[in-house]
């Protein structure tokens, strides 16, 4: 990482005691969790600027860093920390690949609209090493003293993706397996159906927990979500089998605000058809 003046002036918001949202300059929404012994970061952005810093402005006490999926925008901001937790299925070529330098660098010139106008290319940083990158599955704890939070595994839009539940503030931090318009076309991506499970999931715990999600204004209704699960049943009743070429479908349409589900023509069902 070269020496220099790297910004830490990212917006941060109070969602709770002891938990904070951390927006990557409109890219992403990072979560802080604070315990008695530890501070959980719940994804690290883009790596535009200093988190690290960010968060140590907030907390001295010591940083365990968690992703909630292996993306560009959730775990681009590895290189400023000793070690990051991933799902196993996350890891691998596929999280190498997604979080190098020039995706990174692609993906920021590509958020031109969402990302905050005073960012420029020159703010992403350039990391001079890498993490260790750790595995971990589902039902682990990650123990901050006095906080625990736990590990469920959502299949979806990542075969790696995951919840954190935090017993603290009964909030449920689901990266962006939930979303008013989940992403199933991307590179290691699920079927639409193995989505939908985990979907219903997600409905569930929404009974008990409230549901914030990895980007715009982070948290999700039950209304919300219950809407977005209709909208995926109805496409694969719609869609009988999945399709022999490839094809991204907005389903209804490209819909931010009410509701939609993308995903590839071939990637509907698990069964009978072989995975792409």
């Amino acid at each position: 990482m070269k020496n220099r003046v790297m910004r830490t002036d990212y917006p941060i918001r109070k969602i709770a005691d002891d938990t904070y949202m951390i927006s990557d300059f409109g890219i992403a929404n990072c979560y802080l969790l604070i315990g008695e012994e530890r501070a959980l970061l719940i994804d690290c952005g883009l790596g535009i600027g200093d988190i690290k810093g960010a968060v140590e402005k907030i907390t001295d006490k010591p940083i365990t860093v968690v992703a909630t999926h292996g993306h560009v925008d959730h775990a681009g901001g590895d290189g400023q920390f000793e070690k990051i937790y991933v799902h196993t299925l996350d890891t691998g070529k596929t999280y190498n690949f997604m979080t190098n330098y020039i995706v990174r660098k692609l993906f920021l010139i590509g958020s031109k609209g969402v990302v905050d106008k005073s960012i420029k290319v020159k703010d992403l940083v350039k990391y001079d090493k890498r993490p260790e990158v750790v595995g971990i599955d589902d039902g682990y704890v990650f123990d901050l003293g006095g906080r625990q939070v736990k590990v469920v595994h959502s299949v979806g839009h990542t075969y790696g993706s995951i919840l954190l539940l935090d017993d603290k503030t009964k909030i449920a931090f689901v990266g962006d397996n939930m979303c008013p318009s989940p992403w199933l076309f991307l590179p290691n991506a699920s079927y639409v159906d193995e989505w939908l499970e985990s979907a219903r999931g997600i409905l569930k715990i929404s009974d008990e927990y409230a549901i914030w999600w990895g980007h715009e204004g982070g948290f999700l209704s039950q209304g919300l979500i219950e809407n977005v699960i209709k909208i995926g049943e109805e496409a694969i009743k719609k869609y009988k089998k999945n399709r022999i070429l490839f094809r991204v479908i907005f389903y209804p349409c490209n819909d931010r605000v009410n509701g939609s589900v993308v995903f590839r023509s071939c990637l509907l069902y698990t069964s009978p058809s072989p995975r792409a």
